[in-house]
């Protein structure tokens, strides 16, 4: 296969931190956010995450009113994460469904942030980092969103009894964290 001018094999790092990452001098994502570093190649994820995980949670079709007529576009928003403590959501938009996805996964990579984690209930015991140990509450734009941390049997893949009222029949899978209410729309 023959390579077009200007294409390399690869990853060429752009920035210092691209460059501290492909050398060896940093081999953690923990090292990045402790010495305060913004990420800004999708590549270092990448690298530094190799067991990380996608999901597309939606794809909607847009338009804009233009003086010729309608442009249409498709807008995806991804979740990435690795099951370990990091996750990132972005939102890309593009003509074609694959490209709007593609462009999200890269926004996600871009704003992917650490999860502090610890033991949701003060009855478990376990000394694992399996849940969020608070609750949180969320905003953007005029949704509001709130969770509780549930603790889970991770053997079975069943939530604790006192969370099973909150989830919806279909949702019942390995979860350690329970959206609760989510408001404004």
């Amino acid at each position: 296969m023959s390579q077009r001018p200007g294409q390399e094999i690869g990853w060429v790092p752009k920035t210092k931190l691209g460059r501290q990452v492909q050398q060896g001098e940093i081999i953690s994502m923990e090292e990045i956010f402790t010495q305060g570093l913004r990420i800004k190649e999708p590549e270092i994820v990448d690298t530094l995450l190799p067991n990380i995980q996608q999901e597309v949670l939606g794809i909607g079709f847009v338009q804009k009113q233009t003086d010729a007529g309608e442009r249409s576009r498709f807008r995806a928003v991804v979740a990435i994460g690795n099951g370990d403590g990091f996750i990132g959501i972005g939102e890309g938009k593009a003509r074609q469904v694959r490209t709007a996805i593609d462009k999200g996964t890269v926004q996600a990579k871009l704003n992917i942030i650490p999860v502090r984690r610890g033991c949701g209930s003060w009855e478990c015991r376990c000394g694992t980092q399996h849940t969020v140990p608070f609750n949180v509450t969320g905003k953007t734009g005029s949704v509001r969103g709130s969770g509780i941390g549930c603790r889970g049997d991770s053997e079975t893949g069943s939530p604790a009894s006192w969370c099973e009222g909150l989830l919806d029949p279909d949702l019942r899978v390995n979860l350690d964290f329970v959206i609760v209410r989510v408001s404004g729309f």
